[in-house]
């Protein structure tokens, strides 16, 4: 999955679930912290794993629970965290279980159309993928857009203008 694609994503569904837009937005860079292990020279092991992301999330619950303001840009920050591995257990595989072991799983969704008779068929196939994410493994493709970012941030433009004028329309 591609940079912006992890960025507009869960900003967009956040926006739709009804998330203040401008707190969607400035915690949307949230998102990439899990990216921050290409630095390592392990993609998708160190902080594309659940108990690291335990690690970051948990003491920021505990802080906030205490300022019970600060609780929804906690959640908002674990939704943000938790989507990017989401986002990447269906474009590949992860290491959800780092450091105990870095097999990596993933879930391949397909859906296909056969033509080769006169009705058309359609086969819809779900795969739990698993392989051993080795250790360096220095990527060398990481994309920071892609056809479909493109797609999201424009749905991003337009759902912003729609709001904007929802809201202009109000007063």
């Amino acid at each position: 999955m591609d940079t912006l694609f992890h960025l507009l994503f869960p900003a967009i569904v956040f926006i739709i679930a009804g998330v203040d837009r401008k707190k969607a937005l400035m915690l949307a860079p949230v998102a990439l912290i899990p990216d921050l292990d290409i630095f390592f020279s392990a993609h998708r092991l160190y902080l594309h794993s659940i108990l690291p992301l335990l690690a970051i999330v948990a003491p920021l619950f505990l802080l906030s629970w205490k300022k019970r303001k600060y609780l929804p840009a906690t959640a908002l920050t674990a939704g943000y965290l938790f989507s990017h591995l989401m986002l990447d257990f269906f474009a590949g595989y992860l290491a959800f279980f780092w450091p105990i072991t870095n097999m990596g799983y993933g879930l391949m969704i397909s859906l296909a159309a056969s033509q080769h008779s006169i009705v058309p068929t359609i086969q819809f196939a779900v795969h739990l993928k698993r392989e051993l994410i080795p250790f360096p493994n220095i990527i060398t493709d990481a994309a920071l857009i892609s056809p479909a970012s493109t797609m999201l941030l424009f749905m991003l433009l337009v759902l912003l203008i729609i709001q904007t004028r929802a809201l202009n329309f109000k007063k």
